[in-house]
């Protein structure tokens, strides 16, 4: 799943990364704008940059679980959480606090502030290594890079970069930082063991969010260039030589790949689009509409992990005892929506008896307790459903 934050109207844009349909709008904090996943714990955290809150997603049920609150410290008016990311093991997120000059760190037990690390003016992007001890903080109004040591808190190193730095993300080996600058249209590439500054790519636009692919032999990175002529530019994750640039809509914020590293995401603020892009040749594959003025910090691409095959009798939760279980078919030629109202060419039987007396969309989408449910979904064959997979799912 993707998670699109959408500014304009305060709320999250679920897009299903397989079918492209949007499953769900969740309502969070004033101006939505950093997200980070955790898929097996079922969670993504928004920053709600203008209500200094993370809202923490219930990514099964699509519902907010709790508001964590990210107050300032005077004399500055507001925190403005803005880009958020999370440790490997889950446990910890760290958040770039524009108004307050400072990482936020988020314990995902307790869900509460525990520690602040003090960096420089304006941090904008943020990044944990892979092992989870070294913190990289881009200070857009200090032109550098804050690293920091997770255990003792404490400054390791301060890098010099271009004008402005705004996004960094860590390559997947784990060697390099890279940074973008939108001032100075480049991408300044930091040797993690040395924290020296290794070299300085250049493109024509502005240099915005940028992602990995995970097997690392690809770059990408949003060129921002106003009203028109705005790309992805692309450049061979070893080599780090520039590729062909893969032309998008205006205003592309923020940028996302699938796990599997076969698509990638790209939120447009002026068309209110989400754009999907094939990474074997860039040809574009879909455009999806989301709400209003999409503007995204952080990897939003996450979603809730399938649950096992059953060996036994499924349990149902007292939520679902009150409610309407759902024995829901799934053909190659149909696809079950969890959106109330969205059920097309599929029959739905009563879970409680497995009779087959359909239900209507109508009885659907008047069954508001569902929402309240938790979805599981689980996998078994079914002759009926021409041999393909037939999921149960309670919600």
């Amino acid at each position: 799943m993707a998670y699109v934050p959408a500014s304009g109207t305060d709320d999250i844009w679920v897009v299903d990364t397989a079918t492209h349909l949007v499953t769900a709008t969740i309502p969070t904090g004033m101006y939505p704008l950093g997200v980070a996943t955790f898929p097996s714990a079922h969670r993504a955290y928004v920053t709600n940059s203008n209500s200094d809150t993370v809202s923490v997603i219930d990514t099964f049920s699509s519902s907010v679980l709790t508001v964590i609150a990210v107050p300032t410290v005077p004399p500055a008016p507001l925190s403005i959480p803005a880009d958020i990311t999370i440790n490997v093991s889950g446990t910890r997120l760290y958040i770039a606090l524009g108004g307050t000059n400072q990482v936020a760190e988020i314990d995902t037990t307790t869900n509460s502030v525990i520690r602040r690390f003090n960096v420089g003016m304006a941090p904008t992007g943020v990044a944990v290594n892979r092992a989870g001890d070294t913190l990289y903080v881009s200070n857009q109004n200090a032109d550098n890079v804050s690293v920091i040591d997770v255990a003792t808190g404490e400054l390791q190193a301060t890098i010099h970069t271009n004008e402005k730095p705004l996004f960094i993300t860590i390559s997947p080996s784990g060697r390099q930082a890279f940074v973008t600058s939108a001032a100075a249209h480049s991408i300044t590439v930091i040797d993690t063991q040395t924290n020296q500054v290794e070299r300085v790519l250049s493109i024509p636009e502005r240099a915005l969010q940028l992602v990995f692919k995970p097997d690392g032999t690809r770059l990408y990175v949003v060129g921002e260039a106003g009203s028109a002529d705005s790309v992805i530019e692309v450049f061979d994750g070893l080599t780090l030589d520039r590729l062909a640039p893969i032309p998008t809509e205006s205003s592309p914020y923020g940028i996302d790949v699938t796990p599997e590293g076969r698509q990638l995401f790209v939120p447009c603020a002026a068309t209110n689009h989400v754009m999907i892009f094939d990474t074997n040749d860039s040809h574009l594959v879909d455009v999806v509409t989301v709400g209003k003025n999409p503007f995204v910090y952080g990897r939003f691409i996450g979603g809730a992990a399938a649950a096992a095959e059953p060996a036994a009798e499924v349990p149902l939760s007292p939520c679902l005892t009150m409610s309407l279980g759902l024995l829901l078919c799934r053909c190659r030629s149909a696809d079950v929506r969890f959106d109330a109202g969205s059920i097309d060419q599929t029959s739905i039987w009563p879970k409680s008896h497995m009779a087959r007396t359909p239900i209507n969309a109508q009885s659907f989408r008047s069954a508001s307790t569902l929402r309240a449910c938790r979805q599981t979904v689980f996998s078994r064959t079914a002759t009926s459903c021409s041999s393909t997979q037939m999921r149960i799912c309670y919600r």
